[in-house]
């Protein structure tokens, strides 16, 4: 085996621990984040039912539903944290997190307003916060996950997506899934352009120091 690919076997495991790491704080942060999503959602919701709208049985009914999902939400931080705080941290762990946050808010939108639902923006959120874990992997079922509960929400609303007649105009529709991929997309390029950035510098201070 030659010196260059031993050099470049080192490069990559070297990457691997420190990608490990980084996913690891990098979970750590999206979980912190996590919490305070849904506590910022979750006021808005309250100050909203409180203030202003009228209590209706449906408002009723959907307040108990976003507490509901708001309470597994935190659950589930908690559950993250407590794993690992016992240095529990599998590879999937991130990506069983990731499908987590995406189901609870289509879960919150079917709910409301379906895909007119304010909360349809959280998507990108999501999608940014797994760029923090540093993983390709991550950001492409992150987005995918995103396109596909959007589309869900999408045909729950619509009977057909070939009628005249759209909740959300198809216009709109694929502006915002055009918009999801290309996020997942430029996450993506950024996380590759770091790892182009450590192997450059490994490679000048090997120069620099021999």
């Amino acid at each position: 085996m030659s010196s260059s690919q031993l050099d470049t076997e080192k490069l990559d495991r070297q990457w691997y621990i420190v990608g490990r790491r980084q996913e690891y704080e990098g979970e750590a942060r999206a979980n912190l984040f996590r919490v305070i999503a849904v506590a910022g959602f979750y006021a808005v919701q309250l100050v909203n039912f409180s203030f202003l709208s009228s209590h209706t049985a449906a408002n009723l009914a959907f307040q108990r539903t976003i507490t509901l999902v708001c309470a597994a939400w935190l659950f589930i931080a908690l559950a993250v944290l407590v794993a690992q705080l016992r240095k529990f941290f599998p590879p999937l762990l991130k990506h069983f997190s990731v499908c987590a946050d995406l189901l609870l808010v289509t879960a919150t939108c079917s709910a409301g307003s379906g895909p007119a639902s304010p909360l349809v923006f959280v998507f990108f959120l999501i999608i940014a916060m797994a760029a923090l874990r540093f993983s390709l992997s991550l950001i492409w079922t992150t987005t995918t996950g995103a396109i596909a509960c959007y589309l869900f929400l999408l045909g729950q609303a619509d009977s057909s997506w070939f009628d005249d007649v759209h909740v959300i105009p198809v216009v709109n529709q694929m502006v915002i899934m055009l918009c999801m991929a290309l996020t997942g997309i430029v996450l993506g390029q950024m996380i590759r352009r770091v790892r182009w950035m450590a192997n450059q510098f490994a490679e000048n201070r090997s120069i620099t120091n021999p």
